[in-house]
């Protein structure tokens, strides 16, 4: 810890350094003096060599320590006696100060303030001891194997079915974090689970090129011609409502906007409608092929099946479409040409084995991959936002229904990395309020508050509040990290006894005084990477626990 950091009322303790400079000084000592005793001394007595024995040994330290003169020796190992002690007595003070040095740089500063009343911050070895001893006294007794939050920490099911925020400012390893949490759900389906299921959405391409998992254990769902799977639309949009959910979020996730959104949403819901009637297989090839039909064959059709989208093509006396209707094509067509064209290009030649069915994966039904990753196309983000968020609605629709059953057993987590880069997903938040139940939980990752308020605007806090667990990792000094210092993590009540008064030869306690569990300065200068680990905050407890997870790695893959 730099001193320089330290706040008025911080203190580093000395007893941690002085112990371990005590115990690395002996620790040399001994070492040093086993080589003293081990390594012969050689003399020269009588114009000749002579091995020196214990008894000469102890004679020489015997003249040497009242100091006699190194003369009175008949053999000349005076000289070599004090120099192996100065040795000594050198190693054990440069092991004594190194170990002074590394542990006072370790120590972390103590407040000296008195706690007076709320929640405390817990750091250290303790930290670790306490959150698991809060999370065993809700969840049970430990098994022989738990997986482990972090280091030290348990997560079982019961805690594992709470959404899970991970939140920091680039580079504070939130993505280290994220990886050791689902290397080690990967470990836990090995050994325990058989109800599992894993949904990531990867953002930077990192988890999937790394994801420690056969090929052939992996559905790989993309807009790029290396996608292995592509999505069986026909399987999870299945109907007119699931139709128009999807359509809406569509036109949202692809940045349509005012009357076009809407418009854009009614047609995109008026041919899932016709592929619905008209394949019984269907997927992004069918829904593109269908979307360039002819506009007056598409409204006779709607006519029948789906009038509100029949309503916006309008035909004039001869039988042409209208100049309003001709606009709204177009400007719905460009959309469907440059977000829908490359989907349908990329799972165009896909086997039917080969489509995925997220309903069927959330159900535990079919034989599919149980984990299923969706990369982020990073030249043409809108491409996977619309589609992805089209899969995350119907998950939510299917989340909602009847037909899942609550469960006990079941585990299925959506790991969203960058989650805010998937733009507004409109049901999002019923996954959030219903998942747990049926045994579904969500791991999301973001950099900021004001990517989320990007994202949703004022139903933002809502949907933060629904992650019961937080991880908070280093975040940058302004508004966000004084949001979440005052707000997430909460205050607490201390006296500072320096400011206490002596009346009449008595001292006076000082009135408490509200100040931050973790103060905001504290989020950027004291989380982060740093010493082989990432600290971080785990807010969500009945205390405030300040952990540590490696620096967890995946190499390449694939």
């Amino acid at each position: 810890m730099n001193t320089l950091e330290l706040a008025e009322y911080e203190v580093v303790p000395l007893t941690p350094a002085i112990f371990r400079a005590a115990m690395m000084a002996l620790l040399t000592g001994f070492i040093l003096t086993l080589a003293f005793v081990c390594l012969p001394l050689s003399g020269w007595q009588a114009d000749q060599p002579v091995t020196v024995t214990a008894p000469m040994l102890i004679d020489a330290l015997m003249r040497l320590i009242p100091w006699r003169g190194l003369s009175w020796l008949d053999y000349d190992i005076a000289d070599q006696v004090l120099f192996r002690l100065c040795g000594i007595g050198t190693g054990m003070g440069l092991a004594g100060l190194a170990g002074f040095a590394i542990t006072h740089a370790a120590t972390p500063a103590v407040d000296t303030r008195q706690h007076y009343s709320g929640r405390r911050l817990i750091f250290g070895k303790a930290a670790a001891g306490g959150a698991n001893a809060e999370i065993l006294a809700k969840a049970g007794k430990r098994k022989q194997w738990m997986l482990e939050l972090a280091p030290g920490v348990v997560w079982p099911r019961a805690f594992q079915v709470l959404n899970l925020l991970i939140l920091g400012t680039i580079g504070s390893g939130k993505t280290r974090i994220l990886l050791k949490l689902l290397e080690g759900l990967l470990m836990q389906a090995k050994q325990t689970s058989h109800d599992f299921g894993l949904l990531v959405y990867d953002a930077t391409g990192e988890i999937l090129a790394g994801l420690p998992v056969d090929n052939k254990d992996i559905a790989v769902i993309s807009s790029t011609g290396r996608s292995r799977y592509g999505w069986a639309m026909s399987r999870d949009i299945r109907t007119v409502d699931d139709c128009e959910s999807a359509g809406a979020q569509r036109a949202l996730a692809t940045k349509e906007s005012g009357m076009w959104q809407d418009g854009a949403a009614t047609l995109d819901a008026g041919v899932m409608v016709e592929c619905l009637r008209s394949h019984e297989h269907w997927s992004a090839p069918e829904l593109y092929a269908m979307s360039l039909a002819d506009p007056l064959w598409l409204k006779q059709q709607w006519e029948l099946h789906y009038p509100p989208a029949a309503g916006l093509i309008e035909v004039d006396a001869a039988g042409e479409l209208s100049k309003t209707t001709v606009s709204l094509l177009i400007t719905w067509r460009i959309n469907v040409l440059r977000t829908l064209r490359p989907l349908a290009e990329a799972w165009k030649d896909l086997p039917p084995q080969r489509q995925f069915s997220f309903a069927e994966w959330l159900h535990g039904t079919g034989r599919q991959p149980s984990i299923v990753v969706l990369p982020r196309n990073g030249r043409h983000p809108r491409i996977s936002a619309g589609w992805i968020s089209m899969a995350i609605d119907a998950i939510a629709g299917h989340v909602g229904d009847p037909d899942l059953p609550v469960s006990q057993t079941r585990l299925r987590t959506i790991a969203l990395e960058e989650a805010p880069t998937l733009g507004m997903l409109p049901r999002w938040p019923e996954i959030l309020d219903t998942g747990r139940n049926k045994g579904l939980s969500t791991i999301a990752v973001a950099q900021d508050l004001t990517q989320f308020r990007s994202a949703y605007g004022e139903v933002s806090r809502s949907i933060l509040q629904r992650f019961r667990l937080k991880i908070i990792c280093e975040q940058t000094p302004g508004p966000d990290a004084r949001e979440i210092a005052q707000q997430w993590i909460g205050t607490r009540q201390v006296r500072d006894w320096k400011s206490a008064r002596v009346v009449d030869g008595k001292t006076v306690p000082p009135d408490p005084q509200e100040v931050p569990i973790v103060p905001e300065e504290h989020l950027s200068d004291r989380l982060g990477v740093g010493g082989g680990a990432v600290r971080a905050v785990l807010v969500g407890l009945k205390q405030i626990y300040r952990l540590e997870w490696p620096i967890t790695v995946w190499g390449r893959r694939r």
